[in-house]
């Protein structure tokens, strides 16, 4: 059954990480408004962080834009006038009311040495880096902002809310091999297999994911915690994407299409507590919330198969 379910995979779903009800327009905007003087006078405690991101989750959202970046290097001149303009900036006054970026290569994180770095960035000696670091100098030149920082500030000027979309295990590097991680050249044994091995298959066969991420590694997990901390403490978000979906295999039975183990299952909620945990640490430090979705497969069974249990998150 399971492996038949990874096949017909075709759509995900969005679980916000707060049991609500929808409240018909609420707003996401009034608690930013008052972050320049924001409780200058009194304490920002866990409860009211709480209290705010429970009402900030109840946001009513009508499209939410998914943008993977690409438009850094497709058909633009680079600029940021020119990278807007190609996705962008046609969305406001639309039913858009929510951006949510990836673009990972485009960030000024890969280009430093931090956690997200150590995660994330590619191979400074290959052409996909180089593209990467070319496409980068030229917005830096041009505003001196980077492709999110310009996401940031288009919806704040709009009134949309931004969010940072991370692939908690993009395999394109399985595939394409100038795009292999710096960490995967460096720790090969905290991949889920080898190129060897996955010679014989051929996408979408979980087989020939070679280069994913085996979440079975503790180094791998403290890795996630860190560099997403990392994204909160460098842009001003209103919170974050952690999109299973690209791509759905983190564990070793996974490869073979069998469900996870408990002791996995145990892994990735874990994983998602501490996730939660820094997200509220970094929102008492800026003093205001940060929030949590998760991306995951529409049939919440077949989730839990893969490691990624709905019920408890929510």
């Amino acid at each position: 059954m399971w492996q038949t379910s990874w096949k017909r995979m075709v759509t995900a779903w969005i679980a916000f990480l707060v049991a609500a009800t929808v409240i018909p327009g609420g707003t996401l905007l009034g608690a930013r408004a008052e972050d320049s003087q924001k409780r200058s006078d009194e304490k920002y405690t866990l409860d009211k962080l709480r209290h705010e991101r429970k009402q900030m989750a109840q946001r009513k959202r009508r499209i939410v834009f998914n943008n993977d970046g690409d438009e850094l290097w497709k058909g633009t001149d680079g600029t940021r006038a020119g990278v807007l303009a190609a996705r962008t900036t046609g969305l406001a006054g639309s039913h858009v009311d929510a951006i949510w970026q990836w673009g990972s290569d485009g960030f000024k994180l890969i280009h430093q040495n931090g956690p997200f770095a150590r995660l994330y960035t590619m191979d400074r000696n290959g052409p996909n880096y180089q593209r990467a670091l070319k496409a980068h100098q030229i917005l830096m030149d041009d505003c001196g902002k980077d492709n999110l920082e310009i996401m940031i500030d288009f919806c704040r000027e709009h009134g949309m809310e931004i969010f940072y979309s991370n692939r908690m295990n993009d395999i394109h590097d399985s595939y394409f091999p100038g795009r292999l991680y710096i960490t995967k050249i460096e720790h090969p044994e905290w991949c889920l297999s080898t190129k060897e091995k996955a010679k014989q298959f051929h996408y979408p066969d979980p087989r020939s994911s070679w280069s994913a991420w085996n979440f079975e590694v503790p180094e791998i997990r403290q890795l996630t915690v860190d560099a997403l901390r990392e994204i909160c403490q460098t842009y001003d978000i209103d919170g974050i994407e952690l999109d299973y979906w690209r791509h759905l295999v983190n564990f070793p039975k996974m490869l073979r299409g069998q469900p996870v183990t408990p002791k996995n299952l145990k892994r990735i909620n874990q994983l998602m507590r501490d996730i939660r945990r820094m997200s509220e640490e970094e929102g008492l430090r800026r003093g205001r919330p940060i929030l949590l979705c998760g991306r995951c497969v529409e049939d919440v069974e077949v989730s839990k198969q893969s490691g990624l249990d709905i019920a408890t998150w929510l």
